[in-house]
């Protein structure tokens, strides 16, 4: 890691170590706006706010009773006011009415948005919504295609049924929606065939009443929300910034001992808050709650930016709002960084509170200068950070100090690693280029994640901030790092459940939509030729309905390994939902043309299965559409694949049809 020299500039050694923390606080005090100023002071006299529940009180909001009675509000200077829900009044319309300052709602908060209200995301407590459409056994419903022409209950903010339903191709226009009486009775008196429901609540009622049920989840067909999100507005996060972060991270600190002490909470439900539901009732309700907020998996209140973005497709598809709608700002930030602020001032100083919330600039580098404090009490602040530091010689890269929590991050001895070039630790070489033309023009680097190595080879991502600071007579870099890799991976995760069909693993429609656009753009940049095939399985829903579901997932597995086995490296594979597949390959070659292909998937596929000792056998339908380099509209080639697969269903199935063969679009 090699640094151009800079001048010297001696440092002084006068310095009053008592006076460390005096000089810390003066210069926070200076250097912190006096909105936060006023938000620190908050913590002496608590500042009262309302949060508008969703619903009525029950577990679904648990995190939120253990906060007030934990006194977590009460630490970060709050007293919260709980508003239960009342029937034709939405949670959003009393927040943006000014009479609560923060509100839960559903994912419908972006349609709000899409209309011009100023409603900010904050958290998404639920990872996956818990909205399901929900049937007793005893009528038969085995898919939720057997619902065509059936009676449907739904709630007001279910969008994403209605999706799911249109997704699996049912007419909305043949089936007939009722309103929603918010309990199960319409269900069990047979007045509706099904009825949307929360998979965490109504289906205890049928449990408890020794009534089998199915419930059938948007997830399945590739529609995947977010259940209770928490939200405010503009003017809210603009006036108060200070209090959106103590209030956020209080409600993480709810949850987070919510999850860990259902049985404790529940108890304070029904001592404190309401007996509409029972013990039992609760309990099923955490148990189903805990599986879909995922606290061992994701930051509790974590948002993808990419998943809102879908969700916001799947309005755009119901046309229930614009297309490629601008979410700025309606996304609040997913992680904000923890209020240190105590222990630095413990410390006797800024530095740590001014890195960790990505403050590192002139302010820090005036601070080292003014404290001119001592090599050695330097140390003793750097030892005792939870964050890995370390400095290192401007001219040449080398460590020449290490702190326990950088070797333990970088599993090696401190005395080992100083004296080590510091380059050798970044796994990106390129990337370490960039933050040394940072250094060189800014002389700092903020809040910046980068993939280290360790000593043993494997790495961990790091989050770190540097300055270009002096000690020991000599220009240093001080580097802080801030252990990611748990973060980032659920980051991944998340990424990766928002593009990938669960079932199968292969990429979902929105992942196919976004490869085939791209595809059609490279075919005519580049002048080649490529094909799309649209499959779907024969006999399918027979099998599904006579076994039931469990043989008809392990058969769809079973089926999508194949189709990856029979296809080429380079092509690309997808699950639309249901039984459906489709396939684009890009370079028409001599060795797989389409038609090669499609023979390929015919003779896999329809070898018979054996699943579970059962023998299945099905068959496959395949349309082909080709394209070329001349312009042609995605969603044109889609119908003309689609055009084609209909076809060869209706000549008989297990065959190929091409789309060339046929003149135009079959309606």
């Amino acid at each position: 890691m090699a640094f151009n020299p800079g001048p010297g500039v001696r440092a002084s050694r006068t310095f009053r170590f008592m006076a460390l923390p005096l000089l810390a606080l003066g210069l926070i005090l200076a250097a912190t706006p006096a909105r936060a100023q006023k938000d620190i002071k908050a913590k002496t006299a608590p500042e009262e706010i309302t949060l508008q529940l969703k619903w009525r009180h029950q577990f679904q909001f648990a995190g939120y009773y253990a906060a007030i009675e934990k006194g977590f509000y009460r630490q970060a200077g709050l007293k919260v006011r709980l508003l239960e829900a009342k029937e034709g009044v939405e949670p959003a319309e009393v927040v943006l009415g000014g009479r609560a300052q923060y509100g839960i709602a559903t994912s419908d908060l972006v349609l709000l948005r899409s209309q011009g209200k100023p409603v900010v995301a904050l958290a998404a407590i639920y990872q996956h919504s818990p909205l399901v459409l929900l049937t007793l056994a005893r009528q038969g419903i085995e898919t939720v295609h057997d619902l065509a022409g059936k009676t449907l209950a739904m709630e007001p903010h279910a969008a994403e049924l209605l999706a799911y339903l249109e997704k699996e191709g049912l007419q909305l226009s043949d089936l007939k929606i009722v309103s929603h009486g918010f309990d199960v009775q319409a269900l069990l008196q047979g007045k509706v065939t099904a009825t949307s429901a929360y998979s965490t609540d109504e289906p205890f009622e049928l449990k408890k009443a020794g009534v089998a049920c199915r419930l059938f989840s948007p997830r399945s067909g590739g529609i995947d929300f977010y259940g209770d999100t928490l939200f405010t507005t503009e003017q809210e996060l603009a006036s108060h910034p200070g209090r959106v972060a103590r209030f956020l991270e209080a409600t993480r600190r709810g949850w987070r001992y919510a999850l860990a002490n259902s049985g404790e909470i529940i108890d304070l439900i029904l001592a404190e808050y309401s007996k509409r539901h029972t013990r039992q009732h609760l309990t099923f309700e955490a148990d189903r709650s805990r599986k879909l907020i995922l606290p061992g998996v994701v930051e509790i209140g974590y948002m993808n930016p990419g998943r809102w973005r879908h969700i916001a497709e799947v309005y755009a598809y119901l046309k229930m709002m614009p297309p490629d709608f601008d979410l700025s700002g309606f996304i609040h930030d997913p992680h904000p960084k923890p209020n240190l602020l105590p222990l630095y001032l413990i410390l006797g100083g800024a530095l740590l509170l001014s890195l960790t919330v990505g403050a590192v600039s002139w302010r820090f580098y005036k601070l080292n200068r003014a404290m001119a404090e001592s090599e050695e009490k330097l140390k003793l602040i750097l030892d005792a950070s939870p964050l890995g530091a370390s400095l290192t010689r401007y001219y040449d890269g080398t460590n020449i100090y290490v702190n326990s929590a950088l070797a333990g991050m970088y599993m090696g001895r401190r005395q080992d690693l100083v004296g080590q070039m510091a380059n050798q630790y970044y796994a990106d070489q390129k990337d370490l280029a960039w933050v040394i033309g940072q250094l060189q023009q800014k002389q700092s680097v903020t809040n910046h994640e980068m993939e280290m190595v360790r000593v043993d080879g494997s790495t961990v991502w790091c989050q770190i901030n540097m300055v270009s600071t002096w000690a020991r007579e000599e220009r240093v870099i001080l580097t802080w790092f801030n252990d990611v890799s748990e973060r980032r991976r659920a980051r991944d995760r998340l990424q990766y459940m928002a593009s990938h069909d669960s079932l199968t693993g292969l990429p979902n429609r929105r992942s196919f939509e976004e490869f085939l656009d791209n595809a059609l753009a490279r075919a005519k940049r580049q002048d080649a030729n490529g094909c799309l095939l649209y499959l779907d399985l024969d006999g399918f829903k027979q099998i599904n309905d006579r076994m039931g579901h469990h043989i008809g997932d392990l058969l769809l597995e079973n089926a999508a390994k194949r189709l990856k086995d029979a296809l080429r490296k380079g092509d690309f594979l997808a699950r639309l939902g249901g039984d459906e597949f489709a396939v684009v390959i890009e370079r028409i070659s001599d060795q797989q043309s389409p038609e090669e292909a499609a023979r390929r998937i015919l003779e896999v596929l329809q070898a018979p299965y054996e699943l579970e000792g059962k023998r299945v056998a099905v068959g496959v339908s395949i349309g082909l559409a080709r394209f070329g380099p001349e312009p042609l509209d995605m969603d044109r080639l889609r119908k003309m694949a689609d055009s084609a697969m209909y076809r060869a269903k209706k000549e008989g199935k297990g065959r190929f049809c091409r789309f060339e063969d046929q003149p135009e679009l079959e309606s």
